[in-house]
């Protein structure tokens, strides 16, 4: 029963840090965005993330290196909500907004992405979902 109220509290703290964020978009990021996106090599999907009636969306970005996925999370708005990278063993997200910077909510996501694009991923998935815990993410290739 722990484990489940940190996950709801995490994912309660993502929703509020959405919601918390400034809506207007920056030129450096759009900057990045768009220089990203011309890049051929980045993967791109819609992400969507559910907890009962609670919704996060956004734009996941996703590049291979060697046998490294490197990737970021970006919501509607233009920010970067938190970069990653996954490697055959483990994930690990290594910068987020200060209002994810939580040990825990890292460590979830982490965990999540890892299992969705690494373990259960097979080549030319145009949609992949993944449910745990009440909690599904869904990615679909644009």
């Amino acid at each position: 029963m722990k484990k489940f109220s940190i996950l709801r509290n995490s994912i309660l703290i993502i929703i509020i840090a959405f919601l918390s964020m400034s809506c207007s978009l920056s030129r450096k990021t759009a900057k990045n965005i768009q220089n990203e996106l011309q890049n051929e090599k980045i993967q791109r999907y819609r992400t969507i993330i559910k907890k009962d009636n609670l919704k996060l969306t956004g734009i996941l970005l996703i590049k291979k290196k060697e046998n490294i996925l490197i990737g970021s999370l970006i919501n509607e708005f233009g920010l970067r909500v938190f970069n990653f990278t996954l490697k055959k063993s483990k994930a690990h997200i290594t910068t987020s907004i200060s209002q994810l910077d939580k040990w825990y909510i890292k460590r979830s996501m982490g965990k999540y992405l890892y299992k969705i694009l690494i373990q259960d991923n097979k080549e030319n998935h145009k949609e992949m979902i993944y449910t745990k815990k009440g909690i599904t993410i869904k990615l679909k290739k644009i």
